[in-house]
């Protein structure tokens, strides 16, 4: 029994060090940051949409989209949304379809102080 135990202690440090090593390499790379929209108020979530735009939620209940050349346009009709704390709107997932029927999903919290919830919505 106490080779098996030393063969897999053996094999969590190795395992550990490459990690280690590989981790270096990773932090190593340049990246280049590029602000897209500075105008939000707490953006939550982003998703990649059709003709390089992107559709952002903001925790206090705004969805918008954010086109390539920098334009935000605030999209209508957005859910009511409990806003405190963690609350407010979350996340936004296009359809795998996107392109074609335009669905997109919510997840917002509703509700008031005293009864809210998580909720998911197709749009």
């Amino acid at each position: 029994m106490p080779m098996p135990l030393r063969a897999s202690h053996t094999a969590s440090i190795v395992f550990g060090t490459l990690l280690l090593a590989m981790s270096g390499a990773v932090s190593a790379q340049n990246y280049q940051v590029t602000t897209l929209a500075t105008d939000l108020d707490k953006p939550w979530s982003i998703a990649a949409i059709d003709d390089g735009a992107f559709l952002i939620t903001e925790k206090s209940g705004r969805l918008v989209r954010l086109d390539a050349d920098g334009t935000i346009t605030a999209i209508s009709n957005a859910p009511e949304v409990y806003y405190a704390n963690q609350g407010g709107l979350l996340e936004v997932l296009p359809d795998p379809a996107f392109t074609q029927n335009k669905t997109i999903y919510l997840s917002f919290a509703g509700g008031d102080k005293s009864a809210n919830r998580t909720t998911v919505v197709k749009a």
